[in-house]
Formats: C-alpha cells, structure tokens, sequence
C-alpha cells in the first residue's frame, strides 16, 4: 500500500506542475482579471491535469493514511 500511495502522490504533484506549464505556455491576452480567471477555470487545458492531480494526491493521502 504504501508504494501505490507514493507513487499516486508523486503523479498528482508532477500533473500539477505539468498544468501550471501548460498554463504558462497556453496563456493568452487578456484584458483583465476576470478573464483570466474565466479562460483558467472553464477554457483552459491545464485544468484537466489539475483535476487529474489532485485526485492522485487524494487518493495518495487517503492510501498513506492508512
């Protein structure tokens, strides 16, 4: 148990990283903050691997719990 929460841990941590550089990358202009906020939240492709990472650190804390 403890390898698969590591190893769930460490996919979250680096699909995070991944989707805060694909949101750096990706980013485009935009005119103010509330467009930013919207193109983050509901546009943006990074948020797919935010998702993905936080349900491996989920899972990796509730496994390492354990």
């Amino acid at each position: 148990m403890k390898v698969a929460a590591k190893s769930s841990l460490v996919v979250g941590i680096l699909a995070i990283i991944l989707g805060i550089g694909l949101l750096l990358v990706d980013f485009p202009e935009t005119n103010g903050l509330q467009d930013a906020l919207n193109y983050i939240l509901f546009e943006s492709s990074a948020r797919v691997l935010w998702i993905i990472g936080l349900i491996g650190l989920v899972i990796g804390y509730l496994l390492n719990k354990k």
